[in-house]
């Protein structure tokens, strides 16, 4: 590249549908539904309260999601995470988890709203079986080392969206979402990091009513090239976790807006973690 050209830019229509379900299978990996589960009794007595992202800080699993999605699970003796679409619902006994939130919450548009869950030893195993685990830690100092690209790449917020996903069968009908959009907005205030997703209504009108549910899933980043003399997309496979959702705005000309989280508010607190 010479100094007089500008990297390529690309709009999503220019993913093509194989290598858009490439990312999201890989996104999904990582990302679990959040669930009250009423053990023992009859389907239709659960409830899809959030999403997660299923992380690791020094070796130590936890579950990643947003504050008032643990603060409405608090309460529950049993809190399922569906680990595939099958009929088995995980459960854990809410005496195993043990939460650490990143601030005191002080309003549902601003938070701060992250919580980590540190998750038994005992069921890890499992989860590793049908999940995998983002390492937060081994990525801390590249995320701080720098500001998130926001014209470069794709960015994309993973969850499970509640309107849409059906808990009263047997088999599972998790309404997974992987919501594609530039970011709008970022913004900082009393130490933390906000990133804003623009989503447009207009142009995708079948798109939920409600993103609820997909609060506490991952912002996440990648990457694509076109390779010289190629018409197609290349992905190298590598994701980026930047953030949490946990905020949608209401409809403006159209346009709607996820609030997450970003990279600072995450990898500091990390960072402090990892010291301690």
């Amino acid at each position: 590249m010479t100094m007089s050209q500008a990297p390529e830019r690309f709009r999503l229509g220019d993913l093509s549908e194989e290598l858009f379900r490439a990312i999201g299978t890989t996104i999904r990996d990582f990302t679990v539904p959040l669930i009250a589960q009423v053990r023992g009794g009859p389907p239709g007595r659960e409830t899809l309260y959030g999403s997660a992202t299923l992380v690791t800080i020094c070796d130590q699993p936890f579950l990643l999601t947003a504050t008032h999605v643990w603060e409405k699970l608090d309460s529950q003796p049993y809190i399922g995470i569906a680990l595939t679409q099958h009929m088995s619902r995980f459960v854990i006994n809410r005496e195993y988890l043990s939460p650490t939130s990143l601030a005191t919450r002080r309003s549902d548009e601003w938070g701060p709203d992250l919580t980590l869950v540190t998750l038994p030893s005992s069921h890890v195993g499992r989860m590793k079986a049908h999940k995998s685990f983002y390492n937060l830690s081994k990525r801390q100092a590249e995320m701080l080392g720098r500001s998130p690209d926001r014209e470069g790449g794709f960015w994309g917020v993973s969850g499970f969206v509640a309107e849409e996903s059906v808990l009263d069968k047997p088999e599972l009908g998790l309404a997974g979402l992987l919501c594609l959009g530039g970011i709008d907005f970022l913004r900082e205030a009393e130490g933390f990091d906000y990133l804003e997703v623009g989503v447009d209504r207009v142009t995708t009108p079948d798109l939920p009513n409600s993103f609820g549910g997909v609060s506490g899933g991952g912002l996440w980043h990648f990457n694509v090239i076109r390779p010289p003399g190629s018409a197609d997309l290349f992905w190298d496979g590598r994701i980026q976790l930047e953030g949490v959702a946990f905020y949608e705005t209401a409809v403006d000309s159209g346009r709607q807006l996820i609030r997450c989280h970003g990279r600072k508010s995450l990898y500091v607190w990390v960072s402090n973690m990892s010291v301690a």
